[in-house]
């Protein structure tokens, strides 16, 4: 048996080496039309080094029925980090490798966490499925935030597994808590995970929640969580945090009441 888990994790490895490395070299030269990620997360993440505050952002894309970054501020990070890795601040592949390391990360993280919750055979359908499905290449192609905030998604809920080792209890739990702020601050659709989030927090509780003596055990444990999120929320939204969360919500508002192509008008324009 612990054979077969071992040659199924290795095929899940490898393989999953070898789509998203070929995605990269596929993608390495690609031509691409003007998108969000080039129009307004390119110039914010060039110029992140330079700023004191990662919310600072902010200032250079908010206006009158705009507040296009908010909620993407992890993102940004991130891909500014590639910029100054690979030296390339002019073109989109630091997006497309963000973009396809978030891929290969969540492959593997779908093929732990079902694992964990059923079978070999199992994990190994769930994550051929997910390499084999249509909608994360697109996502990759137009550089899009999605990727990144479902890979910080899946690395909180496999950090619950940890609940039952002692020592690594807590610290998971905190780690776990911060990597759901940075799924939040990663894609603004991060809240639709919440469900599944709250599904693996109670499966991993469950014998806490049967027995009425250990169910202090399991504030704790959401207290815990509650506090790495308050660090990434803190962390994001500093100094301004009352105007950044207001901001947010106005996006979100504005979101719901206009189109895409509400955003793209500067783009537009040019056809």
């Amino acid at each position: 048996m612990n054979l077969r888990r071992f040659t199924i994790s290795l095929l899940v490895i490898f393989s999953s080496l070898i789509i998203f490395s070929s995605l990269i070299v596929s993608l390495w030269d690609i031509n691409f039309w003007p998108t969000d990620a080039e129009v307004y997360y390119l110039p914010a993440a060039k110029k992140l080094p330079t700023l004191k505050y990662i919310s600072e952002i902010h200032s250079m894309m908010d206006k009158e029925g705009v507040r296009w970054l908010h909620g993407k501020e992890m993102l940004i990070l991130c891909v500014s980090f590639v910029q100054q890795l690979i030296h390339d601040t002019q073109t989109l592949r630091p997006f497309i490798l963000v973009c396809v390391l978030a891929l290969f990360n969540s492959s593997l993280f779908i093929f732990s966490i079902a694992r964990d919750y059923w079978k070999e055979n199992v994990a190994f359908v769930g994550w051929l499925l997910f390499t084999t499905s249509f909608w994360p290449y697109i996502y990759v192609i137009f550089a899009k935030h999605q990727p990144l905030g479902l890979m910080f998604f899946l690395a909180a809920v496999y950090l619950l597994r940890f609940l039952d080792h002692r020592k690594c209890r807590w610290p998971a739990l905190l780690v776990s808590g911060v990597f759901m702020g940075f799924a939040f601050y990663s894609s603004n659709i991060t809240p639709l995970y919440l469900p599944y989030y709250l599904g693996a927090f109670i499966y991993w509780h469950i014998n806490e929640l049967i027995n009425v003596r250990r169910r202090l055990l399991v504030f704790w444990s959401a207290a815990v969580i509650f506090l790495g999120f308050t660090l990434s929320f803190v962390y994001f939204n500093y100094p301004n945090i009352i105007y950044n969360v207001k901001s947010y919500f106005e996006y979100v508002d504005i979101s719901s009441g206009k189109n895409h192509f509400y955003y793209l008008q500067e783009v537009l324009q040019q056809w």
